[in-house]
């Protein structure tokens, strides 16, 4: 029969071992890779063009295909893998909202917006109990009309901690956010504003 002092040490370690296996499963359940889906907001391309303009949309993905870690932080792939793809639909279907014609021959636009991603990129780091997002992001627009363009290169970053365990909704918010911040400051930018002007 146990004493006193076996039983309080019993119980102890099964506290320990309880303690532990708790832990344990929240690690478990935070090292599972969130993915992002791509949804950025569009809003300011309504001042951009007039009605029924002839419009050509361009994005080109010039990011490296190789994936980087940075120690123990982990990078966040997006679930298409096709960014460039999802954020040009995106925009031409914005452009068809607003009453565009969408065509693929940029010489024969009113206007022709071209994006190139020259990075993209979310990691996250997991702690104990809270995992660190760090978003990325350096864009450069051109925009072409009547044989003139205008192009400017817009870089944004963006760090957010979240509960664990960190989800797929956690790293869609966080780099739509940066993403969607980062285009209007392109398409509201002065010196775009005033190339557009001059160029009517």
């Amino acid at each position: 029969m146990l004493n006193k002092k076996e039983i309080a040490m019993n119980r102890l370690l099964l506290t320990k071992i309880i303690f532990l296996a708790l832990i344990l499963s929240l690690l478990g359940c935070s090292t599972k890779k969130p993915t992002y889906n791509l949804d950025p907001e569009f809003s300011l391309l309504q001042e951009q063009t007039n009605k029924s303009s002839v419009v050509a949309v361009k994005v080109i993905d010039n990011r490296q295909k190789t994936i980087e870690l940075q120690g123990n932080k982990q990078t966040v792939l997006s679930s298409s893998h096709k960014d460039a793809e999802v954020l040009q639909d995106k925009l031409i279907s914005r452009l068809k909202q607003q009453g565009h014609k969408i065509i693929n021959k940029p010489l024969l636009a009113d206007i022709a917006y071209e994006i190139e991603l020259n990075r993209l990129s979310l990691t996250f780091e997991t702690a104990m109990f809270k995992s660190e997002f760090a978003a990325n992001s350096e864009i450069k627009l051109t925009v072409r009309r009547h044989s003139q363009h205008w192009t400017k290169i817009f870089r944004s970053s963006k760090t957010q901690e979240v509960a664990n365990p960190a989800t797929d909704r956690d790293a869609t918010g966080i780099i739509n956010q940066l993403l969607s911040q980062q285009l209007e400051s392109a398409f509201s930018d002065n010196s775009l504003l005033e190339f557009l002007s001059k160029t009517q």
